[in-house]
């Protein structure tokens, strides 16, 4: 494996530097099968992880570390973070996909330590609420395709894209996909033939089947959660920021048109499917800095397509005009 191939590499830091970190008496060190590293500082905190910004001693590399605590009882490794590495070690090496390179076990501190590749921001942070230039936006694009069609390809499935889990470079313009905390390896065809939770996908990127309760699903519920993004890319905010379940499904009916056993065939089955909603009888234009881009409106309306099953892949998007790397067509 070679470290500096998988990850996005800050400025080094010189071998003074990187040996005063290493023998500074304040400075918490952490130590892998083929790295030691020394925590520079916090990026984020969760109920169930730690991410921290850390430097390779010996490499002068900075990585990342998501800390996964463990139960303080016995000290097991929880089923959630062995699937977590699970899937990472059988993502294996993609530029568009934060990479794992170790992992370590620290039963002193009831945690389990993944070391990563390091990007400097999300694209949360980089874009905040202004809409992207539409090259940026094409190959931002382009690239989150390509992570989506290699987990499918490899049948992992995300279950939580959004703009904080899609980290950016902007000085290289790589994106890669982050966060498989509640990923899963999914084997057979296109939906699952078994249950499976429909408390995944962050509200504003769920799509409508497991709004309304689906607990069998595959690679599609990625792929609406890739049409939400992309819109948001192209307008600078969220299209369905709704503030509980049901005020997201109203907007997504709002815009996309209340589905019924007609238009979509055995929604009428899902749990949460209710003869009253309200009727929207017809899609709605798409927002302006979508619906003037011909090819990035036909991308759009597949990603969002209501129909899982008529939803469009990451494969088939790619084939679109508007993920063609020189296509001239807007």
């Amino acid at each position: 494996m070679q470290a500096g191939r998988a990850c996005v590499c800050e400025p080094l830091l010189g071998e003074t530097c990187a040996r005063s970190l290493r023998f500074a008496p304040s400075v918490t060190m952490l130590s892998f099968r083929k790295h030691v590293v020394v925590i520079l500082g916090t990026i984020g905190k969760g109920a169930y992880a730690s991410v921290y910004r850390v430097l390779d001693v010996k490499r002068e590399i900075v990585y990342a570390v998501k800390r996964l605590k463990l139960a303080k009882d016995d000290g097991d490794v929880p089923a959630y973070v062995l699937r977590e590495i699970a899937v990472l070690k059988a993502l294996g090496y993609h530029p568009n996909i934060t990479h794992l390179l170790d992992v370590a076990i620290h039963p002193q501190w009831h945690a389990c330590d993944l070391l990563l590749s390091y990007v400097p921001q999300n694209l949360h942070q980089l874009q905040g609420h202004k809409p992207l230039p539409y090259y940026d936006l094409k190959d931002y694009t382009r690239q989150l395709l390509a992570a989506v069609a290699h987990c499918h390809k490899l049948n992992v499935l995300h279950r939580d894209i959004k703009p904080q889990n899609i980290l950016i470079d902007a000085a290289t313009h790589r994106l890669q996909l982050c966060d498989f905390g509640i990923s899963r390896l999914h084997r057979g065809g296109r939906t699952s033939d078994r249950n499976l939770t429909n408390e995944v996908v962050t509200r504003w990127y769920r799509p409508p089947e497991v709004l309304l309760g689906a607990s069998r699903y595959g690679g599609e519920v990625d792929m609406w959660s890739v049409g939400c993004v992309v819109v948001e890319m192209a307008t600078g905010h969220p299209l369905f920021p709704g503030d509980s379940d049901i005020d997201t499904l109203h907007r997504i009916f709002q815009q996309r048109g209340t589905p019924t056993p007609h238009l979509w065939p055995g929604v009428q089955h899902y749990p949460h499917y209710r003869d009253t909603f309200p009727k929207w009888t017809s899609p709605k234009a798409l927002p302006a800095n979508v619906a003037k881009h011909y090819a990035l409106r036909v991308l759009v309306t597949g990603l969002l397509c209501m129909i899982p099953s008529q939803r469009l892949s990451a494969t088939l998007a790619q084939k679109l005009r508007f993920c063609q790397r020189w296509s001239g067509v807007q």
